[in-house]
């Protein structure tokens, strides 16, 4: 999506110079498809340099609260929230979510979360941290959901979609059921590389399966991806 210091929305700015994870496709796709009937409260884990908490306050008319473990990418995202619109209802808090509590119960927990679990990792240490399960497993990541979300509330994440059966069931040993599934495939005629599922607290079936593919052809976007993001970035 570029790889300028920074990357101009249409209500907001994000300067990434510093921060580990740039803005990206998948940061863009659960800030757009993230989704509660009415939340008052939500929470981001892995804030990165603040693009979902502010996608999600020009969404939403809620408290938010962005979690960022990376002291340097928590700091260019409270800069980002600083000049934007909504600088009085978004907070970041620089935290392990592990150690993170709070008084709220939220309505809306969102993440995209670091899932690189083997292989070569990244010799800068805040790309690393940011793109490696070593700073957060998925368990830690599922229990700190179950332990502060409202009774009625969702979770949304976006993760490879050959990891989505291991979060399936690290969800429901922590009492958190998939209610919604959307696969995300990076040409119509090509297999889903990831996959956005949002859970809920009660057992109950899955109810909603979409797929949405991100290019018709090399730059050409498609009709599906265009109106998820469109509010944000595309002028189409």
């Amino acid at each position: 999506m570029g790889r300028n210091n920074y990357f101009k929305f249409k209500q907001f700015t994000i300067v990434h110079e510093k921060s580990g994870m740039k803005v990206g496709t998948d940061g863009v796709l659960i800030g757009a498809w993230a989704d509660h009937a009415n939340p008052k409260h939500i929470l981001d884990i892995g804030a990165g340099s603040g693009l979902t908490p502010l996608m999600l306050a020009q969404r939403f008319p809620s408290h938010i609260t962005g979690i960022e473990i990376d002291p340097i990418a928590a700091d260019e995202a409270e800069n980002n929230v600083i000049q934007s619109l909504w600088a009085n209802r978004v907070q970041i808090v620089c935290s392990p979510i592990q150690e993170f509590t709070s008084s709220e119960k939220y309505d809306l927990i969102v993440s995209n979360p670091p899932f690189f679990q083997n292989g070569p990792t990244s010799p800068n240490s805040s790309r690393k941290t940011a793109r490696h399960t070593e700073s957060l497993s998925f368990e830690d990541l599922m229990k700190s959901v179950a332990s502060n979300l409202s009774v009625n509330g969702m979770f949304c994440v976006i993760i490879p979609a050959d990891q989505m059966d291991d979060m399936v069931d690290i969800g429901i040993n922590n009492k958190l059921f998939l209610n919604k599934v959307c696969y995300v495939r990076p040409k119509q005629d090509r297999p889903a590389k990831r996959v956005m599922l949002r859970f809920g607290t009660q057992e109950q079936e899955c109810i909603g399966k979409e797929t949405i593919f991100i290019e018709k052809e090399r730059h050409e976007y498609s009709d599906g991806y265009i109106a998820l993001t469109q509010a944000f970035y595309l002028n189409m």
